[in-house]
């Protein structure tokens, strides 16, 4: 074994490993700096989509692949949390021609 990257801790002590923080009782979270990084991933996102810079498809297999890693870990509260300040409307992104939008019924 790695003498500087191994070492050993008890079980009861949160431990980093794979992109997770291993916690006592077999449960899994993201570590911080992960939610914070996606968070302000997902408000680059909203912005640029609101601008008319980005599409929806091309956000969204980003969004898919990082629920599926937070779906290994105990996330459901935080992806609640997360996704209801994230809206993707179309009524709320700016039409090309600058004028209104058509409404969803036209």
């Amino acid at each position: 074994m790695h003498p500087c990257k191994t070492f050993i801790a008890p079980t009861a002590e949160p431990a980093e490993f794979l992109g997770f923080v291993l916690l006592d009782g077999g449960r899994r979270r993201l570590p911080e700096s992960n939610v914070r990084r996606f968070s302000g991933r997902l408000r680059a996102f909203r912005d640029r989509y609101h601008a008319g810079r980005l599409a929806f498809s091309d956000i969204s297999p980003r969004i898919r692949s990082w629920i599926a890693h937070a779906e290994h870990a105990d996330t459901w509260r935080l992806r609640t949390a997360i996704f209801a300040r994230a809206v993707f409307e179309p009524a709320r992104r700016p039409s090309p021609t600058g004028g209104p939008l058509p409404s969803a019924g036209a």
